[in-house]
């Protein structure tokens, strides 16, 4: 019970964790595999600390109701930390910080909670009653019912509490379920004290929700949002929103990053104007993201505008600005003309079989996958789809009034180039925003300012401040040529796709400049590599593994514990980094089903629930599991290569088909590479103990396996996928398993034929 409170605790606490730290660290993959790292590497430490700890069987049995209750306190207070902790150090919100300070944030507030689940996996070991006397299977038992509780809570939370209650609310649940296990535990064990400590905690965490007192919800976001005044903050299944005011502006935030501000006329006007002038006479406009600030307003000052689609995936938002915005500001989605529609961009795309004059994506700019997939290749393939002959496309990202840099060039040339690949007929207007217009018609990308005043004087349209004056001076030559050289000279920059994100890349590299300056040096020299040049160094290191091997034989060290290490690592890392993969391939190619991306993490807990079972059961019957073991991290290498080809063929031949036939294949593949991951550990458990080393040392292979984990979710979300792509990255996971695989078959060698005398001091 212990063991499966432990598991549900741990995969509860990640989904609302990661929630609240992409809140407060503005949502991109950076910040997010930095705070995963975190998260894996005290989870790591945790169990090693807890195996050196934990030799006495009595120690465990006196302190684990205590750390259970510590568990079941740490979650909530975590909680806590995250939404005050730039408060506490005084940023505001919405204040991009440095890199340095974003892991420093994330390892001061994950460590608590993060280290005790990991010291509580080898307490349970040596706890397990049946351990003695099922031959060293008591890792695996722990292994299997952690899992049982990480499938179960994970599928509960990602459907249902997400759904309908706050994370600090979700995290008194999840802290009432450990606090009981440790009240059962207390009351078998007769300690008194502990029954009732135990008992007020489950009684508070179970009482606070239901009748608030004290508001700790209401007083946590207030101090997370200190110096702005709050209208509301509410969550939703796709992230929180806050509104916050300042005189007569409303500001709109999701996940922590700007949204947009109303009133604000200008970016409105310039969202629609370009488009909207090139084309003639438009009719039939799609507007995707954006249109509650004031831009659907704008659309229909054009009289020839019959029909409008508003695309926006959170219904959420427009409650919010029905209930926090002048009338003035919705009113226009009441519309007759105006058609509101709640789903993803990229699925409406897909399905629609309507055809548009004019286009337009008023997305943020690519700061994470999920962003991206509305600047690749293949979208813009979908968007020409459905364009109408002569219709024109519009999209737009950050840029500068006056110097483009080369990395800013590299970012915008990329842009650039990944739409001249699909229209023949692409511009570019300058200014603090870039705007790329194309039509596979010459004569729309007329950008002439006389011709657009003359248009929007016959229209009747009457701006702000996107004025006759603002459009000669936007659209003269020198500004216009300065922009398309800068661009034209970037030719390294590549062509953005669903399986490489580049654009995505060069934008990181962009931040990074107000992150840190050495973060840009760094990134700046990756974008030049080649994926040859890891896999190389992979091949080197094993062969200098092989040497360092021979060493350690001669010194007299154990060598099972030498060849193991190698192994554990490379399958920590390949779990974590090709469930990156898939998680990421999910939201590039079906990101609209949102509850799918909890689903698929649970189902590798699935996964890793069945397979150790079945693992359990097939290790004890295995007389040379070192040489089971070379053949689970071969398999890892072979489920790569399954992989790629999964991965090309959506590539390649799209998705059509109903969103919950590719929620379940997407979840299958994660649930196999769960169940790789736990006949993985079992086996390598089973070589231990065939090898004469305790039991307890499952520990080891535990935290040596999330010390792997940790550079896979680093690497895998920092550097491999965004530099080199979906598919090389797989690729190189498939060469570290061979490599692994290589060093395991050492051992495995040497075992089959002097196993007696392998068994020394490890």
């Amino acid at each position: 019970m212990a063991a499966i409170a432990v598991g549900g605790a741990s995969i509860a606490g990640q989904i609302i964790l990661m929630r609240e730290i992409m809140i407060l660290f503005y949502g991109n993959e950076l910040s997010a595999g930095i705070c995963l790292f975190s998260w894996l590497f005290w989870t790591a430490s945790g169990s090693f600390f807890g195996t050196i700890v934990t030799r006495k069987r009595a120690v465990g049995i006196r302190i684990l109701p205590a750390l259970l209750l510590a568990e079941s306190l740490l979650l909530p207070a975590t909680v806590v930390a995250c939404r005050i902790a730039k408060t506490i150090i005084g940023i505001s919100q919405g204040e991009i910080i440095g890199i340095g300070l974003i892991t420093a944030i994330a390892g001061v507030v994950l460590l608590p909670f993060c280290f005790f689940s990991g010291f509580l996996f080898p307490l349970l070991i040596r706890t397990d009653p049946a351990g003695p006397r099922i031959d060293g299977d008591a890792p695996a038992r722990i292994y299997l019912f952690e899992s049982i509780g990480s499938s179960v809570f994970g599928i509960i939370t990602s459907l249902i509490l997400i759904r309908y209650f706050d994370a600090l609310t979700i995290s008194f649940f999840i802290g009432a379920v450990a606090g009981s296990s440790a009240l059962i535990i207390s009351l078998v064990g007769r300690r008194r004290t502990l029954v009732f400590v135990s008992a007020v905690i489950v009684s508070l965490f179970v009482l606070q929700p239901a009748f608030s007192f004290p508001d700790i919800g209401g007083i946590t976001r207030r101090l997370q949002w200190k110096g702005f005044t709050v209208v509301e903050s509410a969550d939703s299944v796709y992230g929180n929103l806050t509104v916050t005011r300042s005189g007569s502006q409303t500001t709109f935030y999701d996940s922590g990053v700007l949204s947009f501000t109303y009133p604000d006329v200008m970016s409105s006007e310039l969202a629609v104007i370009y488009p909207l002038l090139l084309h003639p006479r438009p009719v039939r406009v799609l507007l995707m993201g954006g249109g509650i600030s004031s831009t659907v307003s704008e659309i229909l000052k054009h009289p020839s505008v019959a029909e409008i689609d508003y695309v926006e995936l959170d219904p959420t938002l427009i409650d919010l600005g029905v209930r926090h915005l002048p009338p003035e500001a919705t009113r226009p989605l009441s519309d007759a003309r105006v058609r509101v529609i709640h789903t993803d961009g990229r699925l409406f795309v897909k399905e629609a079989r309507d055809h548009y004059d004019v286009i337009i994506v008023n997305m943020a700019d690519p700061v994470n996958a999920r962003i991206n997939r509305y600047f690749t290749r293949e979208f813009f393939q979908e968007v020409k789809g459905i364009l109408a002959s002569g219709g024109v496309f519009s999209i737009s990202v950050g840029s500068s009034e006056e110097i483009i840099s080369p990395v800013l060039a590299s970012f915008l040339g990329s842009v650039s180039r990944t739409i001249a690949a699909v229209f023949p007929f692409t511009a570019v207007v300058p200014g603090q925003t870039a705007f790329f217009v194309a039509s596979d018609l010459a004569s729309r990308m007329d950008i002439d300012p006389q011709v657009l005043i003359s248009r929007m004087n016959d229209r009747g349209v009457v701006n702000s401040y996107v004025t006759e004056y603002y459009l000669l001076y936007q659209l003269n030559d020198d500004r216009i040529g300065y922009i398309r050289r800068a661009i034209e000279g970037t030719r390294t920059a590549g062509i953005n796709t669903d399986l490489s994100p580049t654009v995505y890349y060069y934008d990181m590299v962009l931040r990074s400049y107000s992150l840190s300056p050495g973060l840009k040096i760094v990134l700046s020299d990756l974008a030049g590599s080649r994926p040859n040049l890891p896999a190389a160094a992979l091949v080197v290191c094993t062969i200098l593994y092989g040497g360092f091997i021979a060493v350690c034989r001669r010194k007299g060290v154990s060598l099972p514990a030498v060849t193991l290490v190698p192994a554990a690592l490379a399958s920590g890392f390949s779990e974590i980094a090709l469930t990156v993969v898939i998680i990421i391939a999910f939201q590039t190619f079906y990101g609209y089903v949102y509850f799918s991306l909890g689903l698929i993490v649970s189902a590798f807990m699935i996964g890793l629930a069945a397979g150790t079972a079945a693992a359990r059961a097939w290790a004890k019957g295995l007389r040379r599991p070192w040489r089971a073991l070379v053949i689970v991290q071969v398999l890892y290498g072979v489920y790569c290569l399954c992989l790629v080809g999964v991965l090309v063929f959506f590539s390649t031949y799209g998705s059509g088909g109903p969103p919950w036939a590719f929620s379940a294949a997407f979840s299958l593949l994660n649930m196999l590479c769960g169940m790789l991951a736990a006949f993985h550990y079992v086996t390598a458990v089973r070589s231990l103990t065939s090898s004469g080393i305790p039991p307890s040392a499952g520990g080891w292979v535990y935290g040596a396996n999330l010390a792997g984990a940790a550079a896979g979710a680093l690497l895998a979300s920092v550097v491999m996928i965004p530099i080199w792509g979906l598919v090389t990255t797989v690729l190189l996971v498939s060469a570290v398993d061979l490599c692994a695989a290589g060093v395991a078959g050492i051992g495995a060698g040497y075992l089959s034929g002097k196993t007696g005398r392998a068994i020394q001091a490890g």
